[in-house]
């Protein structure tokens, strides 16, 4: 019997079909899907600046599709996410983080989720007095100390799970006669890889 895959979320008691009235065209019906597609209905509402009644009423009178309602509104859901991640997969093919590091006008460098340097502009190899061949590659504690807001390993672990919030902290540089300190924000930046992600670390 094959094993389920680790990531594999099954569906749980609360994810059971919910019932909810939505008027279409004058007329009230009874519709019963799973509280996602319901979310994913109400996003798909907000993005298109339309009362969810109106988004119902427009996927409902489509020619195309699923006869039945419920089976039309699941139809595109999965539609709406799959485009979603098509944008999305196609965005981030074309970001270059070293173009965007290069392009900030002040101190950056990006980081991995293993906490290496991947790039960095010339202003920070200035600050820091070291060559980007030094830094590259190389784990950030190698010449630096970074304290944030939070634990380092939280904030990652937020980042991981797809959390878009900036932190803000110190960065120390020890570097051979003197010491530096520089004010911090650190942004994540998402990958196409599954739970992939770089951050750039702007020096204030």
């Amino acid at each position: 019997m094959p094993t389920p895959h680790p990531e594999i979320d099954f569906a749980q008691e609360e994810d059971a079909p919910k019932l909810r009235q939505v008027q279409v065209s004058g007329r009230r019906h009874g519709i019963s899907i799973e509280p996602i597609y319901w979310r994913i209905l109400e996003e798909a509402s907000r993005e298109s600046d339309m009362r969810l009644n109106r988004l119902v009423g427009c996927i409902a009178a489509a020619a195309e599709g699923p006869h039945n309602l419920a089976a039309r509104l699941r139809l595109f859901c999965v539609k709406f996410l799959d485009r979603h991640r098509q944008e999305l997969a196609r965005f981030q093919q074309n970001v270059n983080i070293q173009q965007i590091v290069n392009a900030v006008p002040a101190p950056c460098f990006s980081l991995s989720s293993k906490i290496e340097i991947t790039s960095c502009n010339r202003l920070f190899g200035d600050w820091a007095n070291i060559a980007p061949v030094q830094l590259i590659g190389f784990p950030l504690d190698r010449h630096f100390n970074m304290k944030l807001s939070r634990p380092l390993a939280e904030v990652w672990q937020g980042f991981a799970t797809g959390a878009p919030e900036t932190e803000s902290g110190v960065l120390t540089c020890f570097t051979p006669g003197r010491l530096l300190v520089r004010a911090v924000s650190v942004s994540p930046i998402f990958l196409p890889v599954p739970k992939s992600f770089s951050c750039l670390v702007f020096l204030k």
